[in-house]
């Protein structure tokens, strides 16, 4: 029999996939009908877009960077427990988008030292979000934010996310501008999507 955990989950790629059609009739359409974090954007570049996002609530846990696909699975379950009713209320939550990972690397280096995954909470949650019952999962409050974003298709790959952040620091140019210890990955498809996936990389701006 499955658990209402389970329900849920394949209900959300239901959903996702259906978001995944509406997608690739529109790649400028980032978050279809779900709920995103609010943001504004102060520049159009040819190769990014800078943006200042407000202060926000989320969810977040932590990964196992010594695996770093099955801890993003992991953390990716975890949060989706957490919108699905594990939490103090037993409220279900509506999916938010993107996905969005930190990744922090060591100095000068593509070794990653910290990762943790974080979801907007919902907009009609923002002001009382339901406290998690894992204690692995942390509600947040995230400062104003500028960062430098540039979108990119496909997966994740461990390739494709070096050369789209190496293209991003590229177009910036001078190092002084943005903080170069983390970077975030913000992930608008479904699992299950093949084509047309949307993804951006955030670099963050001093």
């Amino acid at each position: 029999m499955m658990t209402s955990n389970t329900v849920f989950q394949l209900g959300l790629l239901v959903v996702l996939s259906l978001a995944a059609c509406a997608h690739a009739q529109n790649m400028t359409v980032m978050c279809y009908y779900f709920d995103c974090p609010s943001y504004s954007k102060i520049a159009q570049r040819s190769t990014h877009e800078e943006r200042v996002y407000a202060n926000q609530k989320w969810i977040v846990t932590s990964g196992d960077v010594r695996n770093l696909e099955s801890s993003r699975l992991q953390m990716f379950n975890r949060l989706l427990s957490y919108l699905s009713g594990l939490n103090t209320q037993n409220k279900p939550l509506n999916i938010t988008l993107p996905f969005l990972t930190k990744v922090v690397r060591e100095p000068g280096s593509d070794v990653t030292t910290d990762m943790s995954m974080y979801m907007y909470i919902p907009l009609a949650s923002q002001l009382a979000p339901p406290t998690p019952s894992d204690p692995m999962v942390k509600v947040v409050s995230s400062p104003v934010t500028y960062v430098y974003s540039k979108s990119f298709g496909g997966y994740t790959s461990k390739s494709g996310v070096k050369q789209t952040r190496a293209q991003l620091r590229a177009a910036i140019g001078d190092t002084r501008l943005y903080d170069n210890s983390h970077f975030y990955l913000a992930t608008y498809s479904s699992p299950l999507q093949t084509k047309n996936r949307y993804n951006e990389l955030w670099i963050v701006r001093k």
